[in-house]
C-alpha cells in the first residue's frame, strides 16, 4: 500500500481539529452548540456577498443559509445569544468593536495593583470578547460576511479539498465566562507541558492570587476529563474557567506555530512546549512597556472607528 499523499495528510490533520470533528468527543465539557453545514454553493454566495456582487441566484442561497442559521439560533432557545467558529477558525476580524463598552468598562475602578494603561487595556480586552457575541442570524450571516479569515477559508477548501465539508458552528453564549479566566494548554506527545493565560497583554492581579489553584484544577481537569477523549496526542486547547470552578473547552487547535500560545513563544519556548519541564504562565506585574503599547492600540483603533 503507498504512502499518504502529504497534501492529504495535512487536510486530514486539519479536519481533525475542526469544531464540530472534537465536539462530539468532547460535548460534556462544552457549552451547547449547533452545527450549520454549509455547501459549496452557499460558500460562492458568502464570498460574492462579501465584495458585493452577487447574483440573484446566490441571493437565494444565502436566503437558505440564513434560515438555516436562524434555526440553529432559534435551537438553543433560552441562551443569551452566541459565538461563531467555521471549522477551526474563528471570524473575529469580521466583528466590530463596542466602544460603548470600552468607555464603561473604563470607568470601572481600577483594580490595586493595576496601573492606569493597564486598565485601559482590560477594559479594551472586555469590549472585544462582547464584540464577539451575535444576538441573532442576522449578526451571524453579517460576521461571516466581513470576515476575511472566513473567506481565506471559503477559498482554500474551495480550490483544494475533494469534497466541501465545513459547517458553522454556533456556541451558546455565557456571560460567566470571563477574558480572565480563560487559558491556552499544550500537550505534546501526551504530556501537558504549559498552561499559559490566553490573553497575553494584560496583567490580571487575580491571576497571581490564585495561580497554584488554577494550575491544580486545570491538571486535574486534562488528566480526568479532557485529554482521554481526545483523539490527538498533540495540540493546543483553549479552556476556561467558570466562577463555580467548572472548567469549559472553548477550542481545540493543531500543535504548529499558526495556533496561539498566550506567553509563550514557539521559537524561544519550544522545547519547553516539546518536552517540559511543565510550566504555567501568567503576567505577575503589568507589560513592561505597557503605557506605550496601550496608547498605540487604543490610537490606531479610535482612528477606524
Amino acid at each position: 500500500m503507498g504512502s499518504q499523499d502529504p497534501k492529504q495528510a495535512s487536510m486530514h490533520q486539519v479536519l481533525t481539529f475542526h469544531t464540530e470533528e472534537w465536539y462530539r468527543d468532547l460535548s460534556g465539557c462544552c457549552f451547547p452548540t449547533e452545527f450549520v453545514p454549509v455547501t459549496s454553493n452557499e460558500a460562492i454566495a458568502l464570498l460574492s456577498a462579501a465584495n458585493s456582487l452577487a447574483q440573484p441566484h446566490e441571493e437565494q442561497e444565502l436566503r437558505t443559509l440564513s434560515y438555516k442559521v436562524e434555526h440553529a439560533v432559534a435551537s438553543l432557545a433560552g441562551q443569551m445569544g452566541v459565538s461563531v467558529r467555521v471549522g477551526n477558525v474563528s471570524p473575529k476580524d469580521g466583528t466590530e468593536v463596542q466602544f460603548d463598552v470600552y468607555e464603561k468598562e473604563l470607568k470601572c475602578a481600577v483594580v490595586n495593583g493595576c496601573c492606569e494603561s493597564n486598565h485601559k487595556l482590560i477594559a479594551w480586552s472586555v469590549a472585544i470578547i462582547q464584540s464577539l457575541k451575535c444576538a441573532n442570524h442576522k449578526d451571524v450571516m453579517m460576521v461571516l460576511q466581513k470576515s476575511r479569515n472566513v473567506q481565506q477559508l471559503f477559498q482554500k477548501r474551495l480550490q483544494f479539498a475533494p469534497a466541501f465539508d465545513l459547517c458553522i458552528a454556533l456556541r451558546a453564549w455565557n456571560p460567566h465566562l470571563q477574558h480572565d479566566m480563560q487559558f491556552r494548554c499544550c500537550v505534546h506527545n501526551g504530556s501537558l507541558t504549559a498552561i499559559s493565560q490566553y490573553n497575553q497583554f494584560c496583567y490580571f492581579p487575580t491571576l497571581k492570587l490564585h495561580q497554584e489553584e488554577l494550575r491544580q484544577l486545570i491538571q486535574d481537569f486534562w488528566i480526568k476529563e479532557l485529554h482521554p477523549k481526545v483523539k490527538s496526542g498533540s495540540y493546543i486547547v483553549g479552556i476556561g474557567v467558570l466562577p463555580d470552578k467548572q472548567i469549559v473547552v472553548t477550542s481545540l487547535q493543531p500543535f504548529s506555530e499558526g495556533t496561539s500560545i498566550g506567553l509563550f513563544d514557539w521559537v524561544e519556548d519550544l522545547t519547553i512546549l516539546q518536552d517540559g519541564p511543565f510550566e504555567f504562565r501568567i503576567r505577575t506585574e503589568p507589560m513592561e512597556d505597557v503605557e506605550e503599547f496601550a496608547s498605540l492600540l487604543l490610537d490606531d483603533a479610535f482612528k477606524i472607528q
